[in-house]
């Protein structure tokens, strides 16, 4: 991580000026969380996941798999269409407010 993840000023952050230009930088519009899930990859199976941020609040332990099924599942798909390539990696999923299902980021374990 080279330089701080966070919303920028339009025209404020010149990746450019940090890191050199054959270095893939993500830009994204601002997203709004409901849910976050941690999973851990290994062996391109997804060995465990389990919800940390629950309704935009800290996941409560008797809630730390509450639809970690579902996320799982996705992850899987993911996994067997080569998009997720990192072994074994740390994956964060999480729910947007519109109720899509996307990637936060995927790092080497």
């Amino acid at each position: 991580k080279v330089f701080e993840a966070r919303v920028y000023t339009p025209g404020s952050m010149h990746p450019h000026e940090v890191i050199s230009l054959d270095i893939p930088v993500l830009v994204s519009d601002i997203v709004k969380f409901v849910s976050e899930y941690r999973c851990f990859v290994k062996d391109n199976q997804v060995m465990t996941c389990s919800c940390y941020i629950m309704d935009r609040q800290i996941n409560e332990p008797k809630n730390w798999f509450k639809g970690s099924d579902v996320v799982a599942s996705h992850l899987t798909s993911l996994l067997e269409r080569g998009i997720i390539q990192s072994e074994p990696a740390v994956v964060d999923l999480g729910y947007l407010d519109t109720g899509e299902l996307v990637i936060i980021e995927s790092n080497p374990a």
